[in-house]
């Protein structure tokens, strides 16, 4: 039986594209559980935990050591 890991609650991507909510191209992204993405200069200024597209609640899993690094 293989060990599967669990899928954290966000991810940090490394990838070119532009950010939903600066419209900046950035390199760097959160992956929220909700699977969609804000740069790492956004993601910090969310306020009320709550993914600002869906509105699903945020858990930072940075308080809970479980963020993992994605190169796409």
């Amino acid at each position: 039986m293989k060990n599967q890991e669990k899928e954290s609650e966000s991810d940090i991507i490394i990838e070119t594209g532009e950010c939903n909510i600066c419209w900046e191209v950035k390199h760097k992204f959160k992956k929220l559980i909700c699977n969609h993405k804000l740069c790492i200069t956004c993601f910090p200024q969310i306020r009320n935990n709550l993914c600002p597209f869906c509105r699903r609640p945020i858990v930072d899993s940075i308080n809970e050591n479980t963020t993992r690094i994605i190169n796409i």
